[in-house]
């Protein structure tokens, strides 16, 4: 009996060994097949995410990680990970950013080169969120990697990444610290437009800290960087800049001559936005220099300019200093009416600064001319008008403690959750070990051996006749997703054809009414008075036609039914965006072409150009960062 018993458990563990062996074989080449395939597949699609939009990004990402499963690289699925990673923080989906560098830092096999990039990213999420430690910590490991790999590029970048951490905790000189080690490096590398750009952070700290002999130094030093670039807007824009400082300062002259070198390359470079500042700011200066009369004169030319380009925040600002001027001729009448003007503009706007100052500006001159009455008007709303933004100032400021407050707690419930995996880990493994105990000591008593031989083969058949109804339901499941996925892809599509049918129909429309104006124009000069008077009303139509906000409508819901949320994020970013503003926006996360742009919105290119400037400047964007794909990641 004894004999038997160990002949038998022989067999089965020999017939065990030998199925596990040949499965692992069949598994073996199996996958090899299979993982090449999907390997190339991957590579295409993260080629594709590299070379196109934000939202596009994402959907190439996407296909490459429906690939991953089975895929035994952990090098291709970092990769994968880390381009899910950089498109959602492209996209502005700090949360999801951090889910998948997370999800990266969870691998075995980490190409070092990724980790370094990761955790760059980690720094840049975290600083977002405003959680400075972490954000620190992550920048720190970076840095070491590209100091040990000699990576002076990236060394570089890392110091700037832990420089503007320091920076947004107050740390002034911490940040200072580092910009100018990442300086020393791009110095260096000869990277002039490197070290332009970091000594732009460096002269913003000092501003922040109240140095401004220190920054007006580094202005100095960057415009002598930008020698060779003396007719680009670069050099135009510091410049400006410095113009600026000088003038905070009270250095009146000094303040001129650079305001002069940046109008010339604004004028040369056709920004006609930039030249209305320009002119704005060399009226203010000769205002101050006692050229009262040639500072009206540039004050002037400035509101036109402000006015022909539809810059009405610009006008209001325009309007104030006309007013100062003329208070300082001791004309009452002229400066309470550019005052009231730049008041009741400001307040159409919701432009909080120009209103608050020309309320001030509207007491003080009344103050002045002993209008007391009129001057505790002004100053009454002025000190309400004050408050109020003070009140939201510290409603801002609890939003963001509530923020930081949120953020932690979240973390927190992320760490409680990872414990509780952990103990549920550690109970399976004691569970299945008691199991096998049990099994090991069953498995030597021979009594009952028949019987459990016999329900062991009536359980395997019911586990089996189990997972081949679950395989059938979760392909049911999958055909059903992959269905609805089609669906809505199709949906959205169709809607994105529509927009865009709609955006080159109204193109068209607008080119074909412009060629009509122009025979129009060329039937009108040889017609008699009374075919010229029938003609003019025609063009009156169609120029009128030109102007009607009903295929912007239109276009704006097909707009909103496809990118929801969008015109609520430009909102929140500045309030005050005008209608043209937000009908440039959408058409530029169309990704149309400047000549399609211009054509629908009826104006130049070059005026677009300068819309898309004065448009990037009120979103607060530097000049690192550009506009389209700031666009498309909302």
């Amino acid at each position: 009996m004894i004999r038997a018993q160990k002949l038998l458990y022989f067999t089965v563990i020999t017939a065990f060994f030998h199925l596990v062996l040949i499965n692992r074989c069949s598994a073996s080449d199996l996958t090899a097949t299979s993982d090449s395939t999907a390997i190339s597949l991957i590579s295409t699609y993260l080629q594709n995410a590299k070379d196109t939009s934000a939202p596009r990004s994402l959907f190439w990402c996407k296909k490459a990680l429906n690939r991953l499963p089975g895929i035994q690289d952990d090098k291709i699925k970092s990769e994968v990970l880390f381009q899910l990673a950089y498109a959602y923080f492209d996209y502005g989906e700090i949360d999801s950013c951090l889910y998948y560098c997370d999800s990266i830092k969870s691998l075995k096999k980490i190409p070092p080169e990724i980790r370094a990039l990761t955790n760059n990213y980690l720094c840049m999420a975290y600083r977002r969120l405003g959680n400075y430690d972490k954000a620190l910590k992550y920048g720190k490991d970076a840095l070491r990697h590209y100091i040990s790999v000699e990576d002076k590029k990236n060394e570089g970048n890392a110091l700037v990444n832990i420089g503007k951490v320091f920076n947004k905790t107050g740390q002034h000189d911490s940040a200072i610290f580092y910009y100018y080690k990442s300086l020393n490096i791009a110095e260096t590398m000869d990277d002039t437009l490197s070290q332009v750009k970091i000594l732009g952070l460096i002269t913003y700290s000092y501003l922040d800290m109240g140095k401004n002999d220190y920054a007006a130094e580094l202005y100095e030093k960057t415009i002598r960087l930008l020698v060779n670039y003396q007719n680009t807007i670069d050099y135009a824009d510091v410049s400006n800049n410095y113009g600026t400082l000088l003038f905070d300062l009270g250095k009146y002259d000094s303040a001129y001559l650079y305001f002069l070198k940046a109008g010339e390359i604004y004028r040369l470079q056709n920004k006609k936005d930039a030249l209305g500042a320009f002119y704005q700011n060399r009226g203010i200066t000769e205002v101050k220099l006692g050229r009262t009369y040639e500072g009206l004169k540039n004050l002037h030319k400035a509101l036109s300019i402000f006015k022909e380009l539809k810059l009405v925040n610009d006008q209001a600002s325009a309007l104030t200093d006309l007013g100062l001027a003329f208070s300082d001729l001791n004309n009452y009448d002229s400066s309470m009416f550019y005052l009231t003007k730049a008041l009741r503009l400001s307040e159409k706007i919701h432009d909080s600064f120009d209103y608050k100052t020309a309320l001030k500006y509207l007491y003080l001159l009344n103050k002045k001319y002993r209008h007391y009455d009129l001057a505790l008007n002004y100053h009454t709303k002025y000190i309400a008008f004050k408050d109020s933004l003070e009140n939201l100032q510290i409603q801002k400021n609890i939003q963001e403690l509530q923020i930081k407050y949120e953020t932690v707690k979240h973390e927190k419930e992320i760490k409680d959750l990872k414990n509780r995996e952990l103990i549920e880990k550690a109970n399976n493994r004691q569970l299945w070990f008691s199991i096998i105990i049990l099994f090991v000591i069953f498995s030597f008593t021979g009594i009952f051996m028949f019987v459990k031989r016999k329900k062991d083969i009536e359980i395997h058949t019911q586990k089996v006749a189990l997972m081949e109804k679950g395989k059938e339901l979760d392909r049911l499941e999958l055909e059903r997703r992959k269905e609805q996925q089609m669906q809505l892809e199709e949906k959205l599509e169709f809607k994105t054809k529509q927009m865009a049918t709609h955006a080159m129909n109204m193109m068209q429309k607008n080119n074909m009414v412009r060629e009509l104006i122009q025979n129009i124009n060329e039937q009108m000069a040889g017609a008699d008075e009374k075919h010229k008077k029938l003609l003019k009303n025609i063009k009156y139509k169609l120029e009128q036609d030109l102007k009607t906000e009903k295929d912007w409508a239109l276009f704006k819901r097909y707009f909103e039914q496809i990118n929801v949320g969008f015109y609520d994020n430009l909102k929140k970013i500045n309030p005050n965006l005008t209608g043209n503003d937000l009908k440039l926006t959408a058409l530029i996360k169309l990704n149309l072409s400047v000549k399609e742009m211009s054509s629908v919105l009826n104006i130049s290119p070059d005026s677009l150009k300068n819309a898309k400037y004065r448009l990037k400047k009120k979103l607060g964007l530097g000049n690192d960062i550009d506009l389209n794909r700031f666009i498309a990641g909302l």
